[in-house]
Order: structure tokens, then sequence, then C-alpha cells
């Protein structure tokens, strides 16, 4: 299986969700594979510090992403950009929710791993299908 993440799963790995983290286990074991659009390290690396856990923690966090064979950590770039723009203005959703949803398409995901409630129309035309727990 092929997985984006939005920040939502990412958040749920650092504290130390079980069903996260079998996903993760999944992944390391090569059987899927994970994809992470670059804004979601932004947001994960803000929200971390908010709550205190220390830099270089956080480092290593992104350092085990960047590590990984069956993890891509997916740069904005100007077909991501393009896409991202046009489905932040049809869908009326937040432009970081649009670079994940972008992220999940072209990558032809199976599966956005949100709990994000802007999807839910983007899953109700077919563009993406959510899993959250």
């Amino acid at each position: 299986m092929k997985y984006c993440a939005d920040t939502w799963f990412l958040l749920l790995l650092a504290k130390g969700d079980d069903k996260a983290c079998e996903l993760m286990n999944r992944v390391a074991e090569g059987k899927d594979e994970l994809f992470i659009p670059s804004i979601c390290i932004v947001e994960l690396t803000r929200l971390l510090i908010r709550i205190g856990r220390a830099k270089s923690k956080i480092k290593k966090i992104i350092e085990y992403f960047s590590d990984s064979e069956n993890i891509t950590i997916e740069n904005l770039d100007e077909e991501l950009a393009y896409l991202s723009g046009r489905l932040s203005a049809s869908y009326n959703i937040p432009t970081v929710d649009s670079v994940i949803a972008a992220t999940h398409i072209v990558n032809k995901c199976d599966f956005l791993l949100s709990a994000d409630k802007h999807f839910l129309k983007l899953e109700r035309d077919k563009l993406l299908k959510l899993m959250k727990w």
C-alpha cells in the first residue's frame, strides 16, 4: 500500500499511538510506502516545539524519515504547486491541506492518513481516500 501522511498521523507517531506505530513498522519492513509532504515537517516541527519537545529529538525524527528507503519526503515542486492551487481554489481548503492532497494524488497513494474534515470534499469526489482511527 502507498500512504500519504497528514501532520495528524505524524503527531500520532510522535505520541506512540499503537496503530500509527504498527503502520510505520509495515513501512520499515518494506511492506508499504509512506509519502510525507514537506509542509507536514514544518507543521510537526512547530507543534512539537510548542509542546516542549527538544529540537534534537525533532531532528532525529526527520532524519529517520529521510534515511528510510520506504519513506519519501515530498518537496513542493511546480507540478504540486499548480495542483495545490487548483485544489485550494476549487474546494475552498487551506493551502497546507491542498499541498497534502496534491501530494497524495500525484503519488497515486491508496490512502491519506488524516482526520482532517477539509479532505472530506475531495474524498466525496473520489480524489482521495481517507484512513483514520
